[in-house]
């Protein structure tokens, strides 16, 4: 920490950054979930969530910047991943990432992803919106495919949280609702709990989430 000014600096094993994580979901948002499966959903791949490499960090009054070079799968190349966050007034914050993975060198298959992103909370009303593009090449072809995410959030009191969320990305994974609540039953506990459903399909997530 504080290597050269406000900033921090990772070396060994760590997420990386390319998303806000700023959903309030349990789910996460369509940025969250590319990250996490490596920018498509089939086959699944950890690239965007997790490496081996080098992070850094650093925040100024209205920016932050964060970039790492990694390798998650020894032997296919050089994963890079970078995200700056500029925070436009104090309600408004738009975030630009990008993330390039190497998913296999022999079969030429990477993933390159793009997002921009918008954060707006005033009072107790929250919202972030989403758009990503995600660029596939597998051998000599290639294929970009974009989707959107919006989410919008209100706090019944400052213990409790009512949200919803949709994606509309159906060329990068199912289209899907969310709807949930959130009750914090200490300072350093909640419960939360979320339905959703995909392409007809219901499914009910509980959560109990404790920070220490």
């Amino acid at each position: 920490n504080d290597v050269i000014r406000k900033d921090e600096v990772n070396i060994g094993r760590f997420y990386v950054n390319w998303a806000s994580a700023s959903s309030a979901t349990i789910n996460g948002s369509l940025a969250q979930n590319l990250q996490w499966w490596g920018g498509v959903a089939v086959p699944p791949d950890s690239g965007f969530y997790k490496g081996i490499g080098v992070k850094y960090k650093t925040d100024f009054e209205k920016f932050a910047f964060v970039a790492s070079v990694s390798n998650s799968d020894f032997g296919d190349g050089t994963d890079l991943a970078g995200r700056g966050s500029f925070q436009l007034n104090p309600d408004l914050q738009i975030g630009v990432g990008v993330a390039s993975i190497n998913r296999h060198r022999v079969a030429n298959a990477s993933d390159l992803g793009l997002l921009v992103d918008a954060g707006y909370h005033t009072g107790p009303f929250h919202l972030l919106c989403e758009v990503v593009g995600i660029n596939s090449r597998r051998q000599n072809d290639s294929e970009t495919n974009f989707g959107f995410y919006a989410e919008a959030a209100y706090e019944l009191s400052k213990k409790s949280l009512l949200y919803g969320g949709f994606y509309g990305a159906n060329s990068l994974t199912d289209d899907m609702l969310v709807v949930g609540y959130k009750n914090n039953i200490t300072s350093h506990a909640a419960v939360q709990g979320e339905i959703l459903n995909t392409r007809d399909n219901w499914h009910l997530t509980l959560g109990l989430d404790v920070n220490f």
